[in-house]
Order: structure tokens, then C-alpha cells, then sequence
């Protein structure tokens, strides 16, 4: 008897399920075609880029640090002088001499001067009457007063003026 080829009950391949173990390319190219793999190897490169712009890294590094002595003569294309400054100083005087006029403008007595000033005027507003204000500070004040304050009678300590 004979069976029909229909009829064959076919074997179903149990190992075509399973895989065998997979090779490290194979692992690595699962493990970086994930998104979250991706995300982090993009900022990554990102962050590389931003460093490589900020630190210019095109360009080569500078051979010199500060202190350290090259082992061969170095020419500087600026003339470095070191600043001598007594003879600066005597420059200064002879060419201040060789001028006609030199006009040095300190405010140190002016400012002197302008407190002086604002302490004779609250010395003098402070004061009760005219006769209370201390006569030398008035006529530092205002020294074409000194006729108006010879007028005025000076009162003896002790006595109370009423305004």
C-alpha cells in the first residue's frame, strides 16, 4: 500500500526555534540598534563636537608654558623692555621742566577747604541766635560781615539770650 505524499506527516525542526549563541558583533549591533543606545551615543558624539570647538582642537598646542626655558634661543617679534622707573620719573620731571607752564590739578585743599566750609555752615545754622556763633567762624564764613558783627554786643558766658 502506498501513501500518499499528502499523507506524510512531516517532521517539524525542533532547532529552528533556538539560535545558537550569538557572536560579539552580533550582541554589539543588537545592543546599539536600540533607541536608547542611540540617544546616548548622539550626545555623546554631541558633547565631543562641542569640545573640539571650544578647545579648538584643529589646532596644534602651544610648545611654551609659563617658566619653562626653550632649549633654543626663541626671537619675539615685540621688543620687551623692563620698565626702569627712575629714569621714567626723571623723563617725566625733564619734560616737565622743558614746558612753559604745567598745570597740576590737585583737589585734595579744594576738598578741604569745601568740608571747612560745611562745618563753619552747621556750626553757624546750629546756633540759637547770632550772638551764640563763634565770631571767627562767621567771619570765615562771610568776611564783609565783619562791620554787622563789630555792632553786635558779645554776652557773657553764663548769660541767656531770648530771641
Amino acid at each position: 500500500m502506498s501513501i500518499a505524499p499528502s499523507s506524510f506527516r512531516r517532521r517539524i525542526r525542533r532547532a529552528s526555534s533556538m539560535e545558537g549563541p550569538q557572536s560579539f558583533w552580533g550582541r554589539l549591533l543588537e545592543t546599539i540598534s536600540r533607541s536608547e543606545v542611540l540617544v546616548r551615543l548622539g550626545l555623546c558624539l554631541l558633547a565631543a563636537f562641542c569640545l573640539l570647538v571650544l578647545l579648538r582642537g584643529w589646532s596644534q598646542p602651544f610648545a611654551f608654558r609659563l617658566g619653562s626655558v626653550a632649549p633654543r634661543g626663541v626671537v619675539s617679534r615685540v621688543a620687551f623692555e623692563k620698565p626702569d622707573l627712575a629714569r621714567t620719573r626723571a623723563a617725566q620731571q625733564r619734560a616737565t621742566s622743558q614746558v612753559r607752564v604745567v598745570y597740576i590739578q590737585d583737589r585734595s585743599p579744594l576738598v578741604r577747604i569745601r568740608d571747612g566750609l560745611k562745618n563753619r555752615v552747621a556750626e553757624i545754622a546750629a546756633a540759637e541766635t547770632l550772638a551764640g556763633v563763634s565770631r571767627a567762624a562767621w567771619l570765615e564764613f562771610a568776611p564783609e560781615t565783619a562791620t554787622v558783627l563789630e555792632r553786635i554786643p558779645v554776652p557773657a558766658p553764663g548769660t541767656v539770650v531770648k530771641p
